[in-house]
């Protein structure tokens, strides 16, 4: 690791511990994606951690699709990106909830005239 820090030129100087910390953040994103990936194919009854559950992991989890954003991952297919028809089903179901509102509140003036007369 040091060699590479070293070789790609990122600073003038580097530290004895920076290679270790690097090494400690590449293992643990390697485990948060074989993790979540591994959750991905176990709801599927499968054995094997395909590409396309390796993409499905990434983009349903918020941090690693923010960092790995720009990444094609092979054979991975295509996530669908599905929040605006999740935005349109909300925005349908609060008027559905507001005209069901206003129609209870119709019935009971009715009901109200209904007495006066």
């Amino acid at each position: 690791m040091e060699r590479y820090l070293r070789k790609g030129r990122f600073g003038k100087r580097i530290g004895k511990t920076a290679p270790v910390y690097l090494a400690a953040v590449l293992e643990y994103l390697a485990s948060e994606l074989a993790e979540l990936s591994g959750n991905m194919a176990k709801e599927k009854p499968m054995n094997r951690i395909r590409p396309r559950e390796i993409v499905l992991a990434v983009r349903q989890d918020d941090e690693l699709d923010r960092l790995l954003k720009d990444i094609t991952i092979p054979g991975g297919g295509i996530y669908a990106i599905t929040w605006h028809l999740d935005r349109q089903i909300e925005n349908l179901e609060q008027i559905a909830w507001e005209t069901q509102q206003a129609e209870e509140a119709l019935a009971v003036q009715a009901v109200d005239l209904d007495g006066v007369v």
